[in-house]
Protein backbone atom coordinates (compact mmCIF):
# COMPACT_ATOMS: atom_id res chain seq x y z
CA UNK A 1 0.00 0.00 0.00
CA UNK A 2 2.32 2.47 -1.36
CA UNK A 3 5.71 3.75 1.27
CA UNK A 4 6.26 1.89 4.47
CA UNK A 5 4.66 3.76 8.01
CA UNK A 6 4.46 2.81 11.26
CA UNK A 7 1.31 1.27 12.09
CA UNK A 8 -0.84 3.58 14.63
CA UNK A 9 -2.35 2.35 17.63
CA UNK A 10 -5.11 4.77 18.92
CA UNK A 11 -6.16 3.97 22.54
CA UNK A 12 -9.75 3.68 23.89
CA UNK A 13 -11.99 1.79 25.93
CA UNK A 14 -15.82 0.65 25.43
CA UNK A 15 -17.55 -0.19 28.09
CA UNK A 16 -21.11 -0.88 29.20
CA UNK A 17 -22.69 0.00 32.67
CA UNK A 18 -23.79 -2.52 35.03
CA UNK A 19 -27.40 -1.81 33.70
CA UNK A 20 -26.50 -2.72 30.18
CA UNK A 21 -26.89 0.65 28.75
CA UNK A 22 -24.77 1.76 26.39
CA UNK A 23 -22.70 1.22 24.56
CA UNK A 24 -20.54 4.30 25.19
CA UNK A 25 -16.28 4.90 23.82
CA UNK A 26 -14.18 6.99 26.01
CA UNK A 27 -11.06 7.72 24.16
CA UNK A 28 -8.03 8.90 26.50
CA UNK A 29 -5.31 10.36 23.92
CA UNK A 30 -2.13 9.73 24.71
CA UNK A 31 -0.38 10.91 21.83
CA UNK A 32 0.04 8.64 18.46
CA UNK A 33 1.94 5.56 19.87
CA UNK A 34 3.35 4.01 17.13
CA UNK A 35 5.17 0.69 16.85
CA UNK A 36 8.38 1.63 15.63
CA UNK A 37 8.59 4.11 18.42
CA UNK A 38 7.12 2.06 21.33
CA UNK A 39 6.93 -1.81 22.38
CA UNK A 40 3.76 -1.17 23.93
CA UNK A 41 0.97 -2.37 21.82
CA UNK A 42 -2.82 -0.75 21.85
CA UNK A 43 -6.16 -1.76 20.58
CA UNK A 44 -8.91 0.67 19.17
CA UNK A 45 -10.79 -1.09 22.02
CA UNK A 46 -11.86 -3.16 25.50
CA UNK A 47 -14.93 -5.44 25.11
CA UNK A 48 -16.58 -6.27 27.83
CA UNK A 49 -19.84 -8.84 28.35
CA UNK A 50 -18.99 -9.64 24.44
CA UNK A 51 -20.48 -6.74 23.44
CA UNK A 52 -19.35 -4.85 20.19
CA UNK A 53 -19.48 -1.42 18.29
CA UNK A 54 -18.25 0.64 15.80
CA UNK A 55 -14.43 1.48 15.72
CA UNK A 56 -13.83 4.86 15.40
CA UNK A 57 -10.60 6.26 14.19
CA UNK A 58 -9.05 9.60 13.03
CA UNK A 59 -5.91 11.10 12.37
CA UNK A 60 -3.97 14.08 9.75
CA UNK A 61 -1.67 13.67 7.56
CA UNK A 62 1.22 14.70 10.06
CA UNK A 63 1.61 14.44 13.75
CA UNK A 64 3.57 17.96 14.16
CA UNK A 65 3.45 21.48 11.72
CA UNK A 66 5.43 24.71 12.24
CA UNK A 67 3.89 26.85 14.44
CA UNK A 68 4.64 29.86 12.55
CA UNK A 69 2.53 29.18 8.84
CA UNK A 70 -1.19 28.13 8.09
CA UNK A 71 -1.35 24.67 6.80
CA UNK A 72 -3.30 22.71 4.51
CA UNK A 73 -3.59 19.05 5.07
CA UNK A 74 -5.72 16.41 5.22
CA UNK A 75 -7.81 14.89 8.39
CA UNK A 76 -8.88 10.82 7.76
CA UNK A 77 -11.97 9.20 9.72
CA UNK A 78 -12.27 5.23 9.62
CA UNK A 79 -15.20 3.59 10.61
CA UNK A 80 -15.14 0.07 10.93
CA UNK A 81 -17.95 -2.72 11.53
CA UNK A 82 -18.34 -5.30 13.92
CA UNK A 83 -18.82 -8.41 12.76
CA UNK A 84 -22.60 -9.91 11.93
CA UNK A 85 -23.93 -13.08 11.48
CA UNK A 86 -26.38 -14.25 9.22
CA UNK A 87 -28.10 -16.12 11.51
CA UNK A 88 -28.39 -12.50 14.21
CA UNK A 89 -31.52 -10.45 15.20
CA UNK A 90 -31.55 -7.88 12.55
CA UNK A 91 -33.78 -4.99 11.09
CA UNK A 92 -36.63 -5.94 7.83
CA UNK A 93 -35.46 -5.82 4.18
CA UNK A 94 -38.04 -4.96 1.31
CA UNK A 95 -36.35 -5.71 -1.67
CA UNK A 96 -37.62 -5.00 -5.35
CA UNK A 97 -35.70 -7.00 -8.17
CA UNK A 98 -36.21 -4.61 -11.36
CA UNK A 99 -35.12 -6.88 -14.39
CA UNK A 100 -34.71 -6.46 -17.82
CA UNK A 101 -36.52 -8.96 -19.93
CA UNK A 102 -36.11 -7.59 -23.39
CA UNK A 103 -34.87 -9.73 -26.53
CA UNK A 104 -31.60 -9.65 -25.91
CA UNK A 105 -32.04 -11.62 -22.48
CA UNK A 106 -33.17 -14.34 -24.27
CA UNK A 107 -31.90 -18.04 -22.98
CA UNK A 108 -28.79 -18.60 -20.38
CA UNK A 109 -29.28 -14.49 -19.90
CA UNK A 110 -32.82 -15.02 -18.30
CA UNK A 111 -32.73 -18.35 -17.12
CA UNK A 112 -29.51 -17.70 -14.47
CA UNK A 113 -31.46 -14.11 -13.62
CA UNK A 114 -34.75 -16.23 -12.98
CA UNK A 115 -32.55 -18.64 -10.47
CA UNK A 116 -30.88 -15.53 -8.94
CA UNK A 117 -34.28 -13.92 -8.25
CA UNK A 118 -35.68 -17.57 -6.32
CA UNK A 119 -31.77 -17.71 -4.56
CA UNK A 120 -32.99 -14.26 -3.29
CA UNK A 121 -36.81 -14.89 -2.52
CA UNK A 122 -35.49 -18.30 -0.86
CA UNK A 123 -33.08 -16.57 2.00
CA UNK A 124 -36.04 -13.93 2.56
CA UNK A 125 -37.30 -14.41 6.48
CA UNK A 126 -40.99 -13.52 7.60
CA UNK A 127 -41.27 -10.21 8.31
CA UNK A 128 -39.47 -8.97 5.03
CA UNK A 129 -41.02 -7.69 2.09
CA UNK A 130 -40.58 -8.21 -1.41
CA UNK A 131 -41.92 -7.39 -4.98
CA UNK A 132 -40.94 -7.66 -8.32
CA UNK A 133 -40.90 -5.30 -11.56
CA UNK A 134 -39.71 -6.58 -15.05
CA UNK A 135 -39.35 -4.48 -18.08
CA UNK A 136 -38.77 -4.48 -21.83
CA UNK A 137 -40.79 -2.17 -24.19
CA UNK A 138 -43.21 -1.89 -21.37
CA UNK A 139 -43.49 -2.13 -17.54
CA UNK A 140 -44.38 -5.59 -16.15
CA UNK A 141 -45.59 -5.51 -12.77
CA UNK A 142 -44.94 -8.81 -11.86
CA UNK A 143 -45.82 -8.82 -8.15
CA UNK A 144 -46.39 -6.05 -6.06
CA UNK A 145 -44.62 -5.58 -2.58
CA UNK A 146 -46.02 -7.94 0.13
CA UNK A 147 -44.65 -9.47 3.56
CA UNK A 148 -42.91 -12.55 2.98
CA UNK A 149 -44.46 -15.54 4.13
CA UNK A 150 -44.04 -19.25 2.73
CA UNK A 151 -46.59 -19.10 0.67
CA UNK A 152 -46.09 -15.52 -0.91
CA UNK A 153 -42.02 -16.97 -1.95
CA UNK A 154 -44.32 -20.00 -3.81
CA UNK A 155 -46.18 -16.78 -5.44
CA UNK A 156 -42.92 -15.40 -6.22
CA UNK A 157 -41.41 -17.70 -7.63
CA UNK A 158 -44.33 -18.80 -10.08
CA UNK A 159 -44.36 -15.25 -11.65
CA UNK A 160 -40.02 -15.56 -11.57
CA UNK A 161 -40.93 -18.57 -13.99
CA UNK A 162 -43.07 -17.18 -16.27
CA UNK A 163 -41.25 -14.57 -17.49
CA UNK A 164 -40.46 -14.58 -20.83
CA UNK A 165 -38.16 -12.05 -23.30
CA UNK A 166 -39.45 -9.14 -24.81
CA UNK A 167 -38.16 -6.31 -27.39
CA UNK A 168 -37.00 -2.81 -26.13
CA UNK A 169 -35.44 -1.62 -22.91
CA UNK A 170 -37.51 1.14 -20.74
CA UNK A 171 -35.01 0.74 -17.97
CA UNK A 172 -36.71 4.10 -16.41
CA UNK A 173 -39.94 2.94 -16.67
CA UNK A 174 -39.40 -0.27 -14.71
CA UNK A 175 -37.03 1.82 -12.16
CA UNK A 176 -39.46 4.47 -11.50
CA UNK A 177 -42.65 1.89 -11.21
CA UNK A 178 -40.01 -0.04 -8.37
CA UNK A 179 -39.37 3.36 -6.61
CA UNK A 180 -43.39 4.31 -6.49
CA UNK A 181 -44.05 1.05 -5.00
CA UNK A 182 -41.01 1.08 -2.32
CA UNK A 183 -41.48 4.40 -1.29
CA UNK A 184 -45.24 3.96 -0.88
CA UNK A 185 -45.65 0.64 1.15
CA UNK A 186 -46.57 1.28 4.32
CA UNK A 187 -43.27 -0.68 6.05
CA UNK A 188 -41.86 -0.90 9.57
CA UNK A 189 -39.51 2.51 10.11
CA UNK A 190 -36.15 0.49 10.23
CA UNK A 191 -36.91 -1.37 7.41
CA UNK A 192 -33.99 -1.28 4.98
CA UNK A 193 -34.98 -0.49 1.25
CA UNK A 194 -33.38 -1.49 -1.47
CA UNK A 195 -34.01 -1.74 -5.33
CA UNK A 196 -32.12 -3.91 -7.35
CA UNK A 197 -31.78 -3.14 -11.25
CA UNK A 198 -30.16 -5.84 -13.73
CA UNK A 199 -29.91 -5.03 -17.37
CA UNK A 200 -27.91 -6.01 -20.03
CA UNK A 201 -28.22 -3.49 -22.43
CA UNK A 202 -28.84 0.38 -22.76
CA UNK A 203 -31.98 2.41 -22.61
CA UNK A 204 -33.59 2.72 -25.47
CA UNK A 205 -36.86 3.90 -24.80
CA UNK A 206 -38.32 6.22 -21.78
CA UNK A 207 -35.46 8.58 -19.80
CA UNK A 208 -31.88 8.26 -20.63
CA UNK A 209 -28.78 9.45 -19.25
CA UNK A 210 -28.74 12.64 -17.31
CA UNK A 211 -32.40 12.98 -17.39
CA UNK A 212 -31.88 9.39 -15.63
CA UNK A 213 -29.67 10.13 -13.16
CA UNK A 214 -32.20 13.55 -12.43
CA UNK A 215 -35.18 10.83 -11.71
CA UNK A 216 -33.24 8.90 -9.61
CA UNK A 217 -32.27 11.93 -7.09
CA UNK A 218 -35.53 13.01 -6.75
CA UNK A 219 -37.77 9.62 -6.90
CA UNK A 220 -35.42 7.83 -4.28
CA UNK A 221 -36.43 8.77 -1.31
CA UNK A 222 -35.61 6.27 1.36
CA UNK A 223 -34.94 3.90 -0.47
CA UNK A 224 -31.55 2.76 -2.06
CA UNK A 225 -30.43 1.53 -5.82
CA UNK A 226 -28.32 -1.67 -6.68
CA UNK A 227 -27.12 -1.48 -10.55
CA UNK A 228 -25.83 -4.85 -11.75
CA UNK A 229 -24.97 -3.98 -15.71
CA UNK A 230 -24.24 -7.39 -17.96
CA UNK A 231 -21.07 -7.12 -20.37
CA UNK A 232 -19.81 -4.55 -22.04
CA UNK A 233 -23.00 -3.56 -24.18
CA UNK A 234 -24.69 -2.15 -20.90
CA UNK A 235 -24.19 1.91 -20.39
CA UNK A 236 -21.98 0.87 -17.11
CA UNK A 237 -21.14 4.75 -16.77
CA UNK A 238 -25.10 5.46 -16.01
CA UNK A 239 -25.20 2.39 -14.27
CA UNK A 240 -22.33 3.33 -11.79
CA UNK A 241 -23.49 6.28 -11.42
CA UNK A 242 -27.34 5.19 -10.60
CA UNK A 243 -25.83 2.86 -8.20
CA UNK A 244 -23.97 5.96 -6.57
CA UNK A 245 -26.91 8.44 -6.58
CA UNK A 246 -29.07 6.02 -5.18
CA UNK A 247 -26.71 5.36 -2.28
CA UNK A 248 -26.45 1.19 -3.71
CA UNK A 249 -24.12 -1.01 -4.88
CA UNK A 250 -22.66 -1.21 -8.24
CA UNK A 251 -21.54 -4.83 -10.42
CA UNK A 252 -20.33 -4.80 -13.67
CA UNK A 253 -21.36 -8.71 -14.34
CA UNK A 254 -19.49 -10.40 -17.18
CA UNK A 255 -21.10 -13.86 -17.38
CA UNK A 256 -24.16 -15.69 -16.03
CA UNK A 257 -22.39 -17.21 -13.54
CA UNK A 258 -21.24 -13.68 -12.11
CA UNK A 259 -24.96 -12.56 -12.07
CA UNK A 260 -25.43 -15.36 -8.71
CA UNK A 261 -22.42 -14.26 -6.77
CA UNK A 262 -23.45 -10.66 -7.34
CA UNK A 263 -26.72 -11.36 -5.87
CA UNK A 264 -25.57 -13.10 -3.06
CA UNK A 265 -23.41 -10.67 -2.27
CA UNK A 266 -26.07 -7.80 -2.07
CA UNK A 267 -28.44 -10.05 0.00
CA UNK A 268 -25.71 -10.94 2.32
CA UNK A 269 -24.62 -7.10 2.57
CA UNK A 270 -28.12 -6.50 3.04
CA UNK A 271 -29.24 -8.93 5.98
CA UNK A 272 -26.13 -8.25 7.36
CA UNK A 273 -26.36 -3.84 7.70
CA UNK A 274 -25.02 -3.23 11.14
CA UNK A 275 -26.09 0.22 11.48
CA UNK A 276 -28.15 3.06 9.43
CA UNK A 277 -28.17 6.67 9.29
CA UNK A 278 -24.88 6.96 10.14
CA UNK A 279 -23.43 11.52 11.23
CA UNK A 280 -20.52 12.38 11.40
CA UNK A 281 -19.94 15.76 12.49
CA UNK A 282 -16.67 17.41 12.28
CA UNK A 283 -16.05 20.77 14.37
CA UNK A 284 -12.81 22.58 14.11
CA UNK A 285 -10.95 24.47 17.36
CA UNK A 286 -10.04 28.33 17.22
CA UNK A 287 -9.34 29.37 13.27
CA UNK A 288 -8.94 26.29 12.17
CA UNK A 289 -11.10 25.23 8.97
CA UNK A 290 -13.36 22.63 7.11
CA UNK A 291 -11.94 23.37 3.70
CA UNK A 292 -13.69 20.58 1.46
CA UNK A 293 -14.91 16.79 2.57
CA UNK A 294 -13.24 15.14 -0.68
CA UNK A 295 -15.96 12.07 -0.27
CA UNK A 296 -18.71 11.91 -2.76
CA UNK A 297 -21.48 12.18 0.05
CA UNK A 298 -24.42 13.61 1.26
CA UNK A 299 -22.41 16.38 3.15
CA UNK A 300 -23.93 19.98 4.81
CA UNK A 301 -22.35 22.77 6.64
CA UNK A 302 -23.57 25.21 9.04
CA UNK A 303 -20.78 28.02 8.80
CA UNK A 304 -18.19 26.18 10.20
CA UNK A 305 -18.76 22.53 11.05
CA UNK A 306 -19.41 20.28 8.12
CA UNK A 307 -22.01 16.76 8.64
CA UNK A 308 -21.04 13.59 6.27
CA UNK A 309 -24.42 11.35 6.34
CA UNK A 310 -23.70 7.39 5.52
CA UNK A 311 -26.60 6.08 4.40
CA UNK A 312 -25.50 2.33 6.43
CA UNK A 313 -22.22 0.25 6.80
CA UNK A 314 -22.71 -3.69 6.70
CA UNK A 315 -21.16 -6.02 9.22
CA UNK A 316 -16.88 -5.90 8.96
CA UNK A 317 -17.38 -3.34 7.12
CA UNK A 318 -14.84 0.09 6.71
CA UNK A 319 -15.84 3.51 5.83
CA UNK A 320 -13.10 5.93 4.82
CA UNK A 321 -13.53 10.06 4.79
CA UNK A 322 -11.33 12.38 4.07
CA UNK A 323 -11.70 16.13 4.75
CA UNK A 324 -9.12 18.92 3.12
CA UNK A 325 -8.77 20.71 6.32
CA UNK A 326 -6.37 24.15 7.61
CA UNK A 327 -4.77 24.50 10.42
CA UNK A 328 -4.15 28.20 11.66
CA UNK A 329 -0.48 29.69 12.47
CA UNK A 330 0.02 30.03 16.21
CA UNK A 331 1.81 32.50 18.15
CA UNK A 332 4.46 29.88 19.75
CA UNK A 333 5.18 26.37 19.26
CA UNK A 334 4.03 24.08 22.48
CA UNK A 335 5.69 20.97 23.97
CA UNK A 336 2.13 19.16 24.00
CA UNK A 337 -0.70 18.11 21.70
CA UNK A 338 -3.58 20.62 21.10
CA UNK A 339 -6.87 20.44 20.61
CA UNK A 340 -7.66 21.16 16.32
CA UNK A 341 -10.80 19.06 15.85
CA UNK A 342 -13.88 17.62 17.54
CA UNK A 343 -15.72 14.74 15.90
CA UNK A 344 -19.22 13.52 16.92
CA UNK A 345 -20.38 10.02 15.82
CA UNK A 346 -24.01 8.64 15.73
CA UNK A 347 -25.76 5.98 13.87
CA UNK A 348 -28.89 3.84 14.51
CA UNK A 349 -28.66 0.47 15.01
CA UNK A 350 -30.19 -3.18 14.11
CA UNK A 351 -32.88 -2.33 16.85
CA UNK A 352 -33.72 0.85 15.17
CA UNK A 353 -32.23 2.64 18.60
CA UNK A 354 -29.60 5.83 18.38
CA UNK A 355 -26.17 5.21 19.54
CA UNK A 356 -23.50 7.56 19.83
CA UNK A 357 -19.79 7.47 19.95
CA UNK A 358 -18.27 10.18 22.31
CA UNK A 359 -16.65 13.08 21.14
CA UNK A 360 -13.41 12.85 19.93
CA UNK A 361 -10.47 15.33 19.79
CA UNK A 362 -8.00 15.60 17.22
CA UNK A 363 -4.72 17.24 18.53
CA UNK A 364 -1.62 18.52 16.49
CA UNK A 365 1.45 19.37 17.80
CA UNK A 366 3.31 22.88 16.49
CA UNK A 367 7.21 22.52 16.20
CA UNK A 368 9.95 25.39 16.11
CA UNK A 369 9.72 26.66 12.09
CA UNK A 370 11.49 24.12 10.40
CA UNK A 371 10.58 21.24 12.44
CA UNK A 372 7.86 19.83 10.48
CA UNK A 373 8.27 16.72 8.90
CA UNK A 374 7.73 16.02 5.25
CA UNK A 375 6.64 12.19 5.65
CA UNK A 376 3.07 11.93 5.97
CA UNK A 377 0.95 8.95 7.01
CA UNK A 378 -0.05 6.33 4.62
CA UNK A 379 -3.42 5.57 5.22
CA UNK A 380 -4.29 9.21 5.00
CA UNK A 381 -2.07 9.36 1.53
CA UNK A 382 -3.97 6.28 0.41
CA UNK A 383 -7.51 7.44 0.48
CA UNK A 384 -6.59 10.94 -0.33
CA UNK A 385 -5.13 9.97 -3.15
CA UNK A 386 -7.70 7.15 -4.37
CA UNK A 387 -10.48 10.18 -3.86
CA UNK A 388 -8.46 12.70 -6.13
CA UNK A 389 -8.16 10.06 -8.22
CA UNK A 390 -11.93 10.03 -8.54
CA UNK A 391 -12.23 12.81 -9.80
CA UNK A 392 -9.36 13.19 -11.89
CA UNK A 393 -11.43 10.09 -13.93
CA UNK A 394 -14.59 12.02 -14.02
CA UNK A 395 -12.77 14.74 -15.71
CA UNK A 396 -11.70 12.35 -18.08
CA UNK A 397 -15.17 11.00 -18.81
CA UNK A 398 -15.89 14.58 -19.69
CA UNK A 399 -13.46 14.89 -22.29
CA UNK A 400 -14.07 11.49 -23.69
CA UNK A 401 -17.84 12.73 -23.92
CA UNK A 402 -16.50 16.10 -25.96
CA UNK A 403 -14.29 13.37 -28.28
CA UNK A 404 -11.15 14.59 -26.69
CA UNK A 405 -9.05 11.41 -25.70
CA UNK A 406 -5.90 13.06 -25.24
CA UNK A 407 -6.99 15.33 -22.73
CA UNK A 408 -8.84 12.77 -21.14
CA UNK A 409 -5.31 10.93 -20.61
CA UNK A 410 -3.93 14.36 -19.83
CA UNK A 411 -5.59 14.56 -16.96
CA UNK A 412 -4.95 10.92 -15.72
CA UNK A 413 -1.22 11.41 -16.20
CA UNK A 414 -1.15 14.48 -14.42
CA UNK A 415 -2.66 12.96 -12.06
CA UNK A 416 -0.68 9.86 -11.34
CA UNK A 417 2.32 12.36 -11.46
CA UNK A 418 0.52 14.49 -8.53
CA UNK A 419 -0.46 11.68 -5.81
CA UNK A 420 1.95 9.87 -3.80
CA UNK A 421 0.78 6.40 -2.99
CA UNK A 422 2.17 3.69 -5.48
CA UNK A 423 -0.94 1.10 -5.83
CA UNK A 424 -3.10 4.73 -6.72
CA UNK A 425 -0.13 5.48 -9.33
CA UNK A 426 -0.68 1.74 -10.87
CA UNK A 427 -4.13 1.91 -11.33
CA UNK A 428 -4.35 5.28 -13.23
CA UNK A 429 -1.53 4.02 -14.97
CA UNK A 430 -4.01 0.70 -16.02
CA UNK A 431 -6.66 2.53 -17.08
CA UNK A 432 -4.79 5.10 -18.94
CA UNK A 433 -4.91 3.18 -21.40
CA UNK A 434 -8.45 2.87 -22.10
CA UNK A 435 -9.20 6.81 -23.03
CA UNK A 436 -6.69 6.67 -26.17
CA UNK A 437 -9.19 5.85 -28.58
CA UNK A 438 -13.08 5.50 -28.74
CA UNK A 439 -12.52 1.29 -29.61
CA UNK A 440 -10.77 0.82 -26.48
CA UNK A 441 -13.07 3.19 -24.25
CA UNK A 442 -15.97 1.21 -25.22
CA UNK A 443 -14.12 -2.26 -24.92
CA UNK A 444 -13.32 -1.31 -21.33
CA UNK A 445 -16.06 0.50 -19.76
CA UNK A 446 -17.45 -2.32 -17.07
CA UNK A 447 -13.39 -2.44 -15.93
CA UNK A 448 -13.15 1.55 -15.91
CA UNK A 449 -16.77 2.02 -14.21
CA UNK A 450 -15.52 -0.91 -11.62
CA UNK A 451 -12.06 1.21 -10.91
CA UNK A 452 -14.34 4.54 -10.88
CA UNK A 453 -16.85 3.25 -8.03
CA UNK A 454 -13.58 1.39 -6.04
CA UNK A 455 -11.70 5.09 -6.24
CA UNK A 456 -14.93 6.82 -5.06
CA UNK A 457 -15.16 4.43 -2.29
CA UNK A 458 -18.58 3.13 -3.10
CA UNK A 459 -19.72 -0.53 -2.44
CA UNK A 460 -19.39 -3.25 -5.58
CA UNK A 461 -21.33 -6.26 -5.44
CA UNK A 462 -18.66 -8.52 -7.75
CA UNK A 463 -15.99 -6.99 -9.75
CA UNK A 464 -15.28 -9.36 -12.37
CA UNK A 465 -11.93 -9.66 -14.17
CA UNK A 466 -8.87 -7.37 -14.19
CA UNK A 467 -11.03 -5.13 -12.13
CA UNK A 468 -10.96 -7.24 -8.95
CA UNK A 469 -6.89 -6.83 -8.92
CA UNK A 470 -7.28 -2.89 -9.34
CA UNK A 471 -9.89 -2.67 -7.12
CA UNK A 472 -8.43 -4.41 -4.72
CA UNK A 473 -5.49 -2.75 -4.73
CA UNK A 474 -6.54 0.59 -3.80
CA UNK A 475 -9.42 -0.94 -0.74
CA UNK A 476 -12.20 -0.89 -2.91
CA UNK A 477 -13.26 -4.64 -3.16
CA UNK A 478 -14.28 -5.52 1.03
CA UNK A 479 -16.37 -8.40 1.73
CA UNK A 480 -17.37 -10.36 5.15
CA UNK A 481 -17.49 -13.88 6.42
CA UNK A 482 -21.30 -13.39 6.15
CA UNK A 483 -21.37 -12.20 2.55
CA UNK A 484 -18.55 -14.71 1.48
CA UNK A 485 -21.26 -17.50 2.81
CA UNK A 486 -24.28 -16.14 1.28
CA UNK A 487 -22.16 -15.95 -1.67
CA UNK A 488 -21.38 -19.48 -1.92
CA UNK A 489 -25.21 -20.40 -1.02
CA UNK A 490 -25.96 -18.34 -4.07
CA UNK A 491 -23.70 -20.18 -6.83
CA UNK A 492 -24.14 -23.49 -5.42
CA UNK A 493 -25.76 -25.55 -8.02
CA UNK A 494 -29.12 -26.79 -7.81
CA UNK A 495 -29.79 -30.56 -7.49
CA UNK A 496 -31.29 -31.66 -10.38
CA UNK A 497 -34.66 -33.65 -10.82
CA UNK A 498 -33.58 -36.65 -13.05
CA UNK A 499 -36.48 -39.16 -14.78
CA UNK A 500 -35.11 -42.38 -16.00
CA UNK A 501 -37.67 -44.19 -19.12
CA UNK A 502 -36.53 -47.56 -19.73
CA UNK A 503 -32.98 -49.27 -19.71
CA UNK A 504 -29.48 -50.24 -21.30
CA UNK A 505 -29.18 -48.73 -24.43
CA UNK A 506 -32.94 -47.89 -25.42
CA UNK A 507 -32.88 -45.55 -21.34
CA UNK A 508 -33.29 -42.03 -21.86
CA UNK A 509 -33.08 -39.53 -18.61
CA UNK A 510 -34.72 -36.50 -18.60
CA UNK A 511 -32.94 -33.76 -16.77
CA UNK A 512 -35.44 -30.87 -15.07
CA UNK A 513 -34.31 -27.17 -13.65
CA UNK A 514 -36.62 -25.42 -11.21
CA UNK A 515 -35.30 -22.26 -12.96
CA UNK A 516 -36.96 -23.53 -16.33
CA UNK A 517 -39.69 -25.11 -17.44
CA UNK A 518 -37.30 -26.31 -20.48
CA UNK A 519 -36.63 -29.76 -19.95
CA UNK A 520 -32.90 -31.57 -21.84
CA UNK A 521 -33.42 -35.56 -22.62
CA UNK A 522 -30.12 -37.06 -22.73
CA UNK A 523 -30.21 -40.46 -25.53
CA UNK A 524 -26.70 -42.52 -24.87
CA UNK A 525 -26.87 -43.39 -28.47
CA UNK A 526 -23.37 -42.64 -29.65
CA UNK A 527 -24.47 -40.64 -32.68
CA UNK A 528 -27.40 -38.75 -31.23
CA UNK A 529 -27.47 -35.50 -28.98
CA UNK A 530 -29.46 -33.78 -26.32
CA UNK A 531 -32.77 -32.85 -26.98
CA UNK A 532 -34.75 -29.80 -25.53
CA UNK A 533 -38.06 -29.81 -24.87
CA UNK A 534 -40.71 -27.71 -23.51
CA UNK A 535 -44.44 -28.53 -21.84
CA UNK A 536 -46.56 -26.17 -20.85
CA UNK A 537 -48.39 -25.60 -17.91
CA UNK A 538 -51.83 -27.16 -19.09
CA UNK A 539 -50.42 -29.92 -21.04
CA UNK A 540 -48.58 -33.29 -21.04
CA UNK A 541 -47.38 -32.70 -24.46
CA UNK A 542 -43.29 -32.77 -24.99
CA UNK A 543 -42.85 -30.65 -27.95
CA UNK A 544 -38.77 -30.42 -29.39
CA UNK A 545 -37.23 -27.30 -29.55
CA UNK A 546 -33.53 -27.89 -29.99
CA UNK A 547 -31.23 -30.57 -30.90
CA UNK A 548 -27.50 -30.73 -29.72
CA UNK A 549 -24.51 -32.69 -29.53
CA UNK A 550 -24.30 -32.20 -25.84
CA UNK A 551 -24.54 -35.56 -24.07
CA UNK A 552 -21.22 -36.57 -26.50
CA UNK A 553 -19.70 -33.95 -25.03
CA UNK A 554 -20.03 -34.51 -21.33
CA UNK A 555 -16.70 -35.41 -19.55
CA UNK A 556 -17.17 -38.98 -18.28
CA UNK A 557 -16.95 -38.05 -14.72
CA UNK A 558 -20.24 -36.29 -15.43
CA UNK A 559 -21.53 -38.75 -16.79
CA UNK A 560 -20.73 -41.43 -14.01
CA UNK A 561 -21.75 -38.86 -11.05
CA UNK A 562 -24.95 -38.18 -12.64
CA UNK A 563 -26.38 -42.25 -12.37
CA UNK A 564 -25.71 -41.52 -8.31
CA UNK A 565 -27.96 -38.60 -8.38
CA UNK A 566 -31.10 -38.97 -6.15
CA UNK A 567 -33.40 -39.66 -8.34
CA UNK A 568 -37.32 -38.28 -7.70
CA UNK A 569 -40.09 -39.86 -9.55
CA UNK A 570 -42.42 -37.17 -11.20
CA UNK A 571 -45.73 -37.88 -13.41
CA UNK A 572 -45.95 -36.22 -17.02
Amino acid sequence: MGSECPQVYPLGFLFRFADGTGPKINWFDLGNLSSSASNLKYNAKCELKGEKTMEFIAKLAKETYDFNKDKETHLLIELEAPKVKLSEKRSPICVIPVLDVSGSMHGSKLDYLKKACRKLIDHLAPGDFAGIVAYDSYVHEVAPVREVTQEQKEILKKEVAKLRAGSATNLSGGLLKALEWINNTDLPDNTILRVILFTDGQANTGLRGKNLIKMVSKQKNRATISAFGFGNDCDQEILADVSSKGEGNYAFVDSADAALSAFGKELGGLITTYAQDIKIKISPDKNNEIIEILNDEDVSEDGKTAVIRLRDILGEEKKWIVAKVKLSQVDKPFPRKVNAFQIQTEFVDRDGKTQKLNKHSIKVKFCKAGGEKSEENCDVVLHRDRLLAAKAQEMAEIHVKNGNYSMAQNVLQECAYNVSDSNVKGVLGDITANYCNASNYAGSRGLSNSVKTALRGKRMSYASGASTRLCREIGGVQSSTAIDEMEAEFVAEDSETIVDYGSGENKISIHTSPDSDELTAYIPASDAGSITVTTSADSNVFIPTTTTPGHKSLPKEEEKKSTTKKRTKRDW
